[in-house]
This record gives structure tokens, sequence and C-alpha cells, in this order.
């Protein structure tokens, strides 16, 4: 009987705190209010340097995430490769306000653009993707979504 009440004070009346409760799938790609992310990688990368992923034009965008369900991505201040000269130069996408959900039991990332930045009235109500979540973790998360002509296309991202 006294070992049952040890057990049952140890594991039944401990408080709930951060290091014992379990995370949840928005708490780790939104944390508490907010959280911050980097594309790290992508497969397949693009054929221009400037394109890639670890560009310093990519390597300054800021995924953010809110907990109550909105996002924002603000391409930093670096919006294009000076030094390229071929007409296939990628270039930043506007700053943007959107929104994001879970679907398919959280195992689904769905964001939706819904204006520019500061500029309500520039409505732009677009899918921006619909990607199978194959890791969520504190730290980072990979994306995995059928890109343009059914090719594969995997995003991974990093927590700043």
């Amino acid at each position: 009987m006294k070992l049952l009440l040890i057990l049952t004070y140890f594991f039944g009346l401990q408080p709930i705190t951060a290091e014992t409760q379990p995370a949840t799938n928005t708490l780790l790609l939104a944390g508490a209010t907010q959280k911050s992310w980097y594309l790290y990688s992508q497969s397949p990368e693009g054929a221009v340097a400037s394109c890639t992923a670890a560009s310093a034009l990519s390597q300054d965008n800021n995924w953010i995430f809110f907990a109550n369900g909105t996002m924002e991505f603000d391409h930093g201040t670096i919006t294009e490769d000076a030094n390229c000269q071929q007409e296939d130069c990628c270039m930043d996408m506007i700053n943007f306000m959107g929104t994001w959900t879970f679907a398919n039991g959280e195992t689904t990332l769905v964001v939706n653009v819904l204006h520019e930045k500061n500029n309500p009235s520039n409505a732009l109500n677009s899918l921006l993707f619909n990607a199978t979540i194959t890791q969520l973790t504190a730290s980072s998360f990979i994306l995995t979504m059928v890109g343009e002509e059914g090719a594969i296309q995997t995003m991974e991202f990093r927590a700043r």
C-alpha cells in the first residue's frame, strides 16, 4: 500500500511542466507564440548558383510561423544576385502574410499566401504549398511535395 502511495505521488501528482509536457506539432513549428526558420537545403537545387538554398539570397530569408495559424515570409535585405548575368537569375519573393494549417492527421503542412506584407490591398490568395511533413523537430523540419512536371521536391528548414 505504501508503495502504491509513493508511485501515485511521483507519477500522478507531479505538475506538468515544459520539461515533462510532450511537444505538439504546433509547438515544434511555431513555438509558444512564434518561431523563425530558414531554408537550409532543397532538392532538386536550382541550376543557377543564386537559386540554391545555400545562396546569400536564400539564407537571409525568414519563414515565421505564429502559434495562431498565421505566418510571414520576410525576404531579408538581399533580394537579388547582383553578380548574376544570366536571364534566369533568381530573385526573392515579395514579403507576404499568410496562413498555415496541419492536415491529414498533422502529416501535411498547408501554407496559403494572403497578401503582400503591409499592403493588404495586394491580395494574392494562393496556395504556396501542400507538403508532406517527413520530419518535424524543435530545430528542423523537412517537407516533401510533388513539384513541377511531377518531380519530387524536398525542402529542409532549420530554426533560427
